[in-house]
């Protein structure tokens, strides 16, 4: 992860502007509490997948027979390939929220200015 300098970025866990960095790997921003949660979160997967391998290739040297081997790698890679889409539908969902709030906040901002602008004309006040 590095430091992030540049624009206005925010939290993917909580929103935050403070203290921020950028994910490398998955590209998201974290504040320091959350990028320390993302970090322990990506330890836990690998230690999982690293399992995962362990028992795999235990099983691999525990018996020859090949047709076993071949089905537990396809349930392996169909057990992967969800939890990756699993993954990727959380990060689709939280860059969706990330570049939502902005366009919230904009769209209230320019319909207060449109609300002045509207009330100044009516009461014939504003400067030619």
């Amino acid at each position: 992860m590095h430091h992030n300098n540049v624009g206005q970025r925010y939290c993917a866990k909580c929103g935050k502007t403070g203290g921020l960095l950028i994910c490398d790997g998955c590209q998201l921003t974290f504040c320091s509490r959350h990028a320390a949660v993302h970090r322990q979160e990506l330890t836990y997967q690998l230690e999982s997948i690293m399992q995962e391998h362990s028992v795999l290739q235990q099983n691999i040297e525990r018996s020859s027979n090949e047709y076993f081997h071949l089905q537990k790698i396809d349930k392996w890679e169909k057990e992967s390939i969800r939890k990756i889409k699993i993954a990727a539908e959380t990060a689709r969902a939280d860059l969706r929220q990330l570049i939502d709030k902005p366009k919230r906040q904009l769209a209230r901002i320019s319909r207060d200015i449109a609300y002045d602008l509207n009330s100044s004309m009516k009461i014939d006040n504003f400067s030619e």
